[in-house]
């Protein structure tokens, strides 16, 4: 895993909120995941059997610590911690 992505995933596992959206996206991508854009604003990330979705944020692009928990949950359901 390259450096920036170790530094996104471990601002996600502190809950910080101040993750750009799409560093994320681009992390779940790295992990062998996928990004699909559901419509609405809603995506879905899976990764292998486990998906989740959640509302893109909006007007500024960072994730928030609600939705950086969210994903600290998600990532240690499939096993990356």
């Amino acid at each position: 895993m390259k450096r920036k992505h170790t530094k996104t995933l471990d601002a996600i596992m502190r809950a910080d909120g101040n993750v750009d959206t799409r560093k994320v996206e681009a992390l779940v991508v790295e992990l062998g995941g996928t990004v699909t854009d559901r419509g609405n604003g809603l995506y879905a990330v899976a990764i292998g059997e486990r998906d989740m979705v959640y509302d893109h944020p909006h007007p500024r692009n960072e994730i928030g610590r609600g939705l950086a928990k969210r994903f600290r949950e998600f990532f240690r359901e499939v096993g990356i911690a």
